[in-house]
C-alpha cells in the first residue's frame, strides 16, 4: 500500500537491487542508532576534526528516504570530500533498515566502516516519547499515561530500542570488526576513550582532541527535556524490555541488566486522565478542542480501527494523533518543511501504518487512494475558495466511509490565503456530498467554525474533555445544524 502511495506522490518504489561499483566515491563510515542515543554529540566532535568530512551533512537519509533518488546521487555526496579525510554519513535511523537493505549497503560500499551507538532501551523509550510530545506540541501534563504507554509501546519505538536485532542484522553481512559498538553511558563516561575508539575503527588521528577538557568532550549537544519518567510507566517498560535486556547480555556477552534498574516495576499505573488532543501552534486549535474525541464519538470505533486521510496534515497535528491513538494515517501536506518533520513523527511512531507525504490535494487521486473511515480537510476551505473546496469535497466523497473534518478558517499559506467560508455555505457542501448530518465543533475565542460531516445513521457526539472524566465529556453538546 505504502508503494502505492508514494508513487502516486511521484516517489521512487524501485526495489534494492542497485548494482554496485566498488570503485566509485562513498562513505568511509556510516553511523548509527536508536534516536536519542548520542549520535549528535557522535557527529558534533567528528565534524571538528580536519581528517573527518561528512560532504552531505548529518542524517543524509539515504538508504530509507532518499533511496530512489538513485545510488549515483548518493554517491556524488561524497565526491565533493576534502581530500584526505574520511568522509563519514551518520544517520541513527539506518539501525532499523531491513536485512536486504543492509545488504545493498554492503553491496554497493563493502569496505565502509559502521559505528552503533545503543542507549538503555528503557531511557531511550522515554526520551523518545518526551521527543513524540514535544512533536504533538503537548506538554506533560496534557498527555495521559495511556497516551505515553501507547507511544512506548509503539513498533517504531520498540525497534529502535532492539539492540539485538540491528546488531544480528548487520553483522550478519557486514564482518564482525567492520561494526565498533558503543554505549551512551560511555559517552558520558568515557568520551575520550569513545572518540580513540572511533579514531582507530575508521582511521584518523586523535590529535585535535587531545586540548579538548574532559567536560568539554562529555558535554551533551541537547541538554534533553528534564522531565523524570513516569511511575506509571515502570512496569510497561519493564515488561517490554526484560526479556529484549536478557538476550542482548547473552548475545554480547556483557551483563546489561543494570538497565533495568530505572524502571518500577512494583509502582502501579496511575489512573489515566483521558485523552487531552495536542495545541498546534497556529492551527486553530491552540484551545485544545476535543477534535479527535468528536470524531471517535462519531465512529463510534477505537481509533485502532480507523483508516483516516488528512489531506493538510500541517495544519491541525491530528495526523500525529490519530497515529498516537493507533489509527491507520495517510496525511499529505504540500510544504517540504511540514512533510519532512511530520514524516519523521510518522516513522517514530509506527512505520508500519503511518506515512506522510509531499502533494498538492487538488491534484491527488483521491479515488486511487482507496477509502478512509476518515478524512480531515482542516485549513483547506477558506485556503482555496468556496468553488474549489465544493469541488474537492464531491471527490472526498467517494473516499469517505464515516467522517469530514472541516472548517471554515484560511488556510496555513497565509498572505494570500482566501477569506473564510460562511459556516452555512461550508454544511451545504457537506450535506451535497453526502453528509446525512452535519455538527458544529465550537471552539473557545476562535472565529472558526470546524464541522464534522457524518455518513450514515445519525449518532450523538460529544465535545467537552475533562481531565478528572473516565468519560471526557457530556453527550449532546454539539449542535446539529
Amino acid at each position: 500500500m505504502l508503494r502505492g502511495l508514494r508513487k502516486l506522490a511521484g516517489v521512487s518504489t524501485r526495489d534494492p537491487v542497485v548494482p554496485a561499483v566498488p570503485d566509485a566515491r562513498g562513505p568511509g563510515f556510516i553511523g548509527i542508532g536508536g534516536q536519542k542515543s548520542g549520535t549528535t554529540w557522535l557527529f558534533s566532535h567528528l565534524e571538528r576534526h580536519p581528517g573527518v568530512s561528512f560532504p552531505g551533512g548529518k542524517e543524509i537519509h539515504y538508504w530509507d528516504w532518499h533511496y530512489g533518488r538513485g545510488i549515483e546521487w548518493y554517491r556524488d555526496l561524497f565526491r565533493g570530500a576534502p581530500a584526505g579525510t574520511v568522509p563519514g554519513d551518520i544517520t541513527p535511523a539506518y539501525a532499523t533498515l531491513d536485512q536486504r537493505m543492509v545488504e545493498d549497503v554492503h553491496r554497493n560500499f563493502p569496505d565502509v566502516r559502521v559505528i552503533y551507538l545503543m542507549r538503555n532501551p528503557v531511557e531511550r523509550a522515554w526520551s523518545g516519547a518526551l521527543h513524540n510530545l514535544k512533536i504533538s506540541d503537548m506538554t506533560s501534563d496534557e498527555a495521559s499515561d495511556q497516551w505515553f504507554i501507547d507511544v512506548v509501546q509503539s513498533r517504531g519505538s520498540i525497534l529502535r530500542g532492539d539492540h539485538e536485532r540491528t546488531l544480528r542484522t548487520w553483522r550478519s553481512v557486514f564482518p564482525a570488526e567492520s561494526v565498533l559498538v558503543e554505549t551512551f553511558e560511555a559517552l558520558k563516561t568515557e568520551p575520550r576513550a569513545v572518540l580513540g575508539r572511533v579514531a582507530a575503527h575508521i582511521g584518523f588521528d586523535t590529535g585535535p582532541f587531545d586540548g579538548l577538557a574532559d567536560q568539554e568532550l562529555s558535554a551533551p549537544v541537547h541538554e534533553g527535556y528534564g522531565t523524570p519518567m513516569r511511575a506509571s510507566l515502570g512496569p510497561v517498560l519493564h515488561e517490554l524490555y526484560r526479556d529484549r535486556i536478557a538476550s542482548l547480555s547473552d548475545y554480547l556477552g556483557r551483563d546489561l541488566n543494570h538497565w533495568l534498574e530505572v524502571c518500577r516495576p512494583d509502582t502501579e499505573p496511575g489512573p489515566d486522565r483521558g485523552f487531552r488532543p495536542s495545541s498546534v501552534s497556529g492551527s486553530g486549535l491552540d484551545g485544545a478542542r476535543p477534535v479527535l474525541q468528536a470524531v471517535l464519538d462519531a465512529c463510534g470505533t477505537p481509533a485502532r480501527s480507523l483508516r483516516v486521510l488528512d489531506l493538510a496534515a500541517g495544519a491541525s497535528g491530528l495526523a500525529v494523533e490519530f497515529g498516537l491513538q493507533g489509527a491507520t494515517v495517510v496525511a499529505f501536506d504540500r510544504a517540504p518543511e511540514v512533510v519532512g518533520r511530520l514524516a519523521r513523527a510518522c516513522r517514530d511512531i509506527a512505520p508500519d501504518r503511518m506515512t506522510c507525504l509531499e502533494a498538492d490535494v487538488l491534484a491527488l487521486d483521491l479515488e486511487a487512494l482507496g477509502e478512509f473511515d476518515v478524512v480531515i480537510c482542516l485549513g483547506l476551505a477558506g485556503g482555496i475558495g468556496a468553488a474549489e473546496f465544493a469541488g474537492l469535497m464531491r471527490r472526498v466523497h467517494v473516499s469517505t466511509r464515516r467522517v469530514v473534518v472541516v472548517d471554515n478558517a484560511a488556510g496555513p499559506g497565509g498572505a494570500g490565503a482566501a477569506e473564510e467560508i460562511d459556516p452555512t455555505v461550508l454544511s451545504g457542501v457537506l450535506r451535497e456530498a453526502g453528509c446525512t448530518s452535519v455538527f458544529d465543533l465550537p471552539l473557545d475565542a476562535e472565529p472558526r467554525t470546524v464541522m464534522l460531516g457524518i455518513r450514515g445513521r445519525s449518532v450523538t457526539v460529544r465535545s467537552e474533555t475533562s481531565a478528572d472524566e473516565q468519560v471526557p465529556c457530556e453527550k449532546g453538546s454539539l449542535q446539529q445544524s
